[in-house]
């Protein structure tokens, strides 16, 4: 179950790390950032699994994968307003809320 819920949020986004720790889920869909701490992801998570967020399995794949991220994730800078890559020649502006 654990590899699955992997190969979906691959399937639908991008799965990453940042230098201090933090583990993180872009949907290429939403254009949203989420945080895999945080209770937004583990809705995602519920509803995309449909595995209730208190059943066993659902918090060891969600263990599962937040382990897998914090050795594997890319790793990346955040910046929260925006920000220019100059060898890519992207503009990335936040629109206030969770997503760019």
């Amino acid at each position: 179950m654990a590899e699955l819920i992997r190969q979906h949020l691959l399937v639908r986004g991008a799965l990453y790390r940042t230098a201090d720790g933090r583990l993180l889920f872009f949907s290429h869909k939403e254009c949203r950032l989420y945080d895999l701490q945080e209770t937004s992801i583990t809705q995602w998570l519920s509803a995309a699994s449909g595995l209730a967020t208190t059943a066993t399995v659902f918090n060891f794949a969600r263990d599962m994968l937040t382990a897998h991220v914090a050795r594997q994730g890319t790793l990346v800078e955040i910046h929260p307003l925006s920000h220019y890559d100059v060898q890519s020649q992207v503009l990335t502006v936040s629109n206030g809320g969770g997503g760019v």
